[in-house]
Formats: structure tokens, sequence, C-alpha cells
């Protein structure tokens, strides 16, 4: 037993070292628009495999979350269940993960190369796990948290949040005066309506309510914010200064506008 720790531990030196490396994408050689139950290999070092599991149209892009799997067999299995994948025509075996990341369909037809298929039922197993299996305190739970660490640089899970859980605390709500509004006059009127009503900025994901006579944003921040002082500006224009006491901020009394996109470059969420 003293062996099979001190051989462990010694994968798990070898394995952090790369691992604490800056994740570096290569592009594949034969892209492919990436689809739910897709099998795909990260182009990265050390190689990581993404099981595509669920998708979220995110107006004319998809957000796509995947399980991770490894061909580190010692340190990512941790159970009985742990699920495995043989690839016959590569021979490797892959062990699946307690862990998910959220990644942008672009960049994993550019950067993942297409390795097989699964069905949805074979898909639901193996997300039963991902979900329900607790990350030890071991050497394969301090491998796990590396690769997690290792896919945060892609991992767009903390804008994303929302769609995997309830909010625990009450939304903070802004009312704010239209004087704010007045530079984006011409967006009011323009010809061209946008019929897009979610946005993406650097740290923060929004989604446009309207009514009759107003609009309102609610705005969706790190869960790691928590707690934080952070400052919400438009433009130039403070919003908001203070601590975060809800992962969700609803901006009120925002007038109407055809068109919301300038949204997406003037608003600005700092920490």
């Amino acid at each position: 037993m003293k062996e099979i720790s001190e051989l462990l531990e010694r994968e798990l030196k070898t394995s952090l070292r790369l691992l604490k490396k800056k994740l570096r994408l290569n592009k594949c050689l034969v892209p492919k628009p990436p689809e739910i139950g897709d099998l795909r290999r990260l182009e990265a070092m050390p190689p990581i495999y993404l099981l595509l599991v669920e998708e979220y149209p995110l107006h004319e892009e998809k957000l796509f979350k995947c399980l991770v799997f490894s061909e580190d067999i010692e340190l990512g299995t941790l159970k009985g269940d742990t699920p495995f994948i043989l690839l016959e025509r590569e021979r490797t075996i892959l062990v699946g993960l307690p862990l998910w990341i959220y990644s942008m369909d672009a960049l994993l037809q550019d950067y993942s190369t297409w390795i097989g298929s699964f069905t949805l039922e074979k898909i639901e197993e193996f997300i039963h796990y991902a979900e329900k299996t607790p990350i030890p305190e071991t050497p394969q739970g301090e491998y796990i948290k590396a690769i997690a660490k290792f896919l945060s640089p892609i991992n767009t899970s903390s804008l994303f949040e929302y769609l995997e859980s309830l909010e625990k605390e009450a939304p903070q709500i802004l009312r704010l005066e239209e004087r704010v509004f007045e530079p984006y006059r011409e967006y009011q009127f323009s010809l061209a309506a946008s019929s897009k009503r979610i946005f993406k900025g650097e740290n923060w994901l929004a989604l446009v309510e309207e009514s009759e006579s107003k609009a309102r944003l609610i705005l969706y921040l790190p869960q790691d914010y928590l707690g934080k002082k952070i400052k919400i500006t438009l433009d130039e224009k403070v919003l908001f200064e203070g601590e975060l006491e809800s992962d969700q901020i609803i901006l009120e009394d925002i007038p109407l506008f055809s068109d919301y996109s300038f949204l997406e470059e003037a608003l600005s969420v700092q920490i």
C-alpha cells in the first residue's frame, strides 16, 4: 500500500506541474460544429476530453455544459461507480471526473477535436456521477481541483450560475434616473429594432425585461463577488458602489430602447 501511495504522489506532482502552466489551445485540424452528445478532445497539454451534455442558446451563439474526462486513470478514479470510456481506435481509456465546465460553441468548434457521440441515456449516467459525487480531500481531489483551475480561462460557469441554481438571496434593486440614459437616445428610435434581450460583458450576464413604459435590466454576477465591494458604471456614470449582497442586481426605471446593444460596451462591473 505504501508503494502505491508513493507512486500516486509522484504521479500527482507530475500532473500538477503540467496543470500549473497557462492553458494554451491549438486549433484542431478538422473543425466541426459542436452538438449535444459529442465527446471532444480539447487541443491542449495535457489532453482533456469534454462530453457535451446541455445547450443554452444565446442569440446567435450557444453555450454548452461539458462534463470533463481525463486520461489519468489513477488520479481520476474515486469509487466503484466512476465512469470510464474506452476509445478503441486510440487505445485509450478515459475516466470521468465529478466536474463540468461551460464553453461557447465557437471555442469548441475551433479548438476541440470530435472523437465520437453518446446517446442521451448514456449521457444521463455521466451527469448523475458528475453532479452527485463530492470532490474528496485526497490526491485525487487535489488533481481534480487543479483540472478545474486549469480550465477556468474558458469556463464561463460563473456568469451562468443562475441556470444551475436558484438565488439564495433576494436581488438588489436599483432605481435609476432617466437622465443617466440621455447619451443613448439614438437607440430609442433606431429604425432597425433588435430582438436581442440577452447581453454579456467581461464578467456579467444581463437580461432585459420590458413593460409598457419602462424596462429593467437583470444583471447576473459571479457568485465569488458576494460580500465584496463592487462598482457598476455606465460609461463614466456610477450606478452602484458598495457591497454585493446578491449575485443578481435589478436595474429599474430604464427607458425603452429599440436596441440595447450599447450595454455590452457601456456597462462595466469592477471589483
